[in-house]
């Protein structure tokens, strides 16, 4: 079975037969039954477990032209039949107060980022690019712990621009400043879990026992980086798109 995301109707989590690439199941807005279903997204590949899939989900409660707040979490589903084993919510988001004359018209004011969740030993660790990491029992869905950190102000204000783009110098490609860190799960090394939020420019790297956040560290560069993981040094390598 191939598990994924879908953009039918909107970003919808679906299980596909793996040799005929027929559909087994499927969550989300594409068969919405609910009208909260409808407003779900999934946007991120899911993570495997014991009979489970696990998937991080961005809520956007909007009806008609107001915004509440958008959530922002996890569910568990049994991997064959699609049933939802429990849900989540990590954290959430509202819309801010936009000055008239200034915003831009849009149904959905909150800009989100998704990132995969990473199962390791019975526990699902969770990034949710929304100013919280947390560490989540596979088994109840209980949280274990969870760390706020800072983001980058007005980052996720849909309705005003955020950032800039460049021209490379003799390059017609196009460069964003800033320049987010790429749509990776958490990298579990050790003893310590290494998260690199989207909405922010720092790297942490957490206890993940504890949650205790053990250092932050900026950006070597300006390009969109990866973290490929630890060298036999002990220190970590990263890929960059910057020159």
């Amino acid at each position: 079975m191939v598990c994924t995301a879908m953009c039918k109707g909107g970003a919808t989590l679906v299980a596909l037969d793996e040799i005929t690439g027929r559909l087994k199941w499927a969550y989300g807005p594409m068969v919405a039954s609910t009208p909260e279903e409808a407003n779900m997204r999934f946007e991120a590949s899911p993570a495997g477990g014991p009979m489970t899939v696990y998937a991080s989900y961005i809520l956007d409660n909007i009806e008609g032209a107001t915004h509440t707040d958008t959530e922002y979490g996890i569910m568990a589903f049994d991997s064959s039949t699609g049933r939802v084993k429990w849900r989540r919510a990590v954290c959430s988001l509202r819309p801010g107060q936009f000055a008239a004359g200034f915003a831009t018209s849009r149904r959905n004011k909150i800009r989100s980022f998704l990132s995969p969740p990473l199962y390791a030993q019975g526990t699902l660790y969770y990034n949710s690019n929304a100013g919280a990491v947390a560490a989540l029992d596979a088994l109840s869905g209980q949280i274990k712990w969870a760390v706020r950190y800072p983001y980058y102000d007005a980052v996720h204000d849909s309705t005003r621009g955020f950032g800039s783009l460049d021209m490379w110098e003799g390059n017609s490609s196009r460069h964003m400043r800033p320049q987010f860190w790429y749509n990776q799960r958490p990298l579990l090394a050790g003893e310590s879990l290494y998260v690199l939020p989207l909405n922010a420019p720092t790297l942490l790297s957490i206890d993940r026992r504890t949650g205790k956040v053990q250092w932050s560290a900026g950006k070597p560069c300006d390009g969109s980086s990866w973290l490929l993981g630890v060298i036999p040094s002990g220190e970590l390598a990263l890929a960059t798109s910057a020159r």
